[in-house]
Formats: C-alpha cells, structure tokens, sequence
C-alpha cells in the first residue's frame, strides 16, 4: 500500500499543488489536496487523514508557519511536513554562521552582516521563512 500524500495549499498555489498532485497520482500515489480558502474546518479535515501521512504545503509565506503548526497541532511530525515555498517574488537565505536573514541575490555571496562568503542551499527553512546558507571555503593554492 502507497503512503498517503496530504498536499496544504492556498488558492495561490493551486495550479502548483493540482501539478503535484497528479505526478503523484501517476506514480501510484494517493494524494488529497486541502485548500486553506476552500475548507471550512481545515483542521477537522486534516485530523481525519492517517497519521504517518507525508505533509507537502504549497503556500504564500504568510500562510507556511501556520499550515506547519496546524499539521503538528493535529498530530503529524516535524519529519513528515515538507515546505515548498513559492519560486517566484524575493526569496531569503539564513546565514549559518551569523543567523542573519537577507535577500537571496545569487546561489553564491557574501552575508551582509558577517561578510563570510555563503552558499545558498536548496533546504528551505519553515522555521526562517528562508533557504539556509552555508560556507563556501575555497583553498588557497
């Protein structure tokens, strides 16, 4: 039996979460689509999907941290809710070094408080709102 997949989106992100929704469904997937906008007792509905589900929410950033809490109220875990933030709009990178956040200008460049020069990954932090940035260390020859 295919692990249910339980796609939280807003009416936004619609297109992307149906896209998804189907690649799933010709995978052999089952998939269930829940719209913040479109569900009454969103929570009531969610509650109602089996535990161990995987949690994939397609939202606006003002929606994610609590589409994220709404999941984790109702019983699923950190490890089974992924966050797919929208692509398009001004995008954030979370310095692991000095923990500031600033707009993502390219994949490669330096934080503007610690001036280390970091790499965006393609983790994105549900938490931050923002992709996490690593050190990029380059050898001196």
């Amino acid at each position: 039996m295919s692990k249910q997949t339980i796609i939280l989106t807003d009416q936004n992100n619609m297109e992307r979460a149906h896209d998804r929704g189907t690649e799933i469904q010709k995978g052999g997937g089952n998939c269930v689509i829940l719209c913040l906008e479109e569900e009454n007792d969103l929570e009531k509905k969610l509650s109602l999907q089996p535990l161990g589900a995987q949690i994939v929410i397609f939202a606006e950033t003002a929606f994610i941290q609590n589409l994220r809490q709404l999941a984790l109220r109702v019983g699923f875990k950190q490890r089974d809710i992924n966050v797919i933030p929208r692509e398009e709009g001004p995008m954030s990178a979370f310095c692991s070094q000095c923990h500031h956040i600033q707009s993502l200008t390219k994949k490669e460049f330096a934080c503007e408080n610690c001036h280390q020069t970091i790499e965006a990954s393609d983790h994105f932090s549900a938490y931050h709102q923002a992709y996490l940035a690593y050190p990029v260390f380059t050898q001196k020859r």
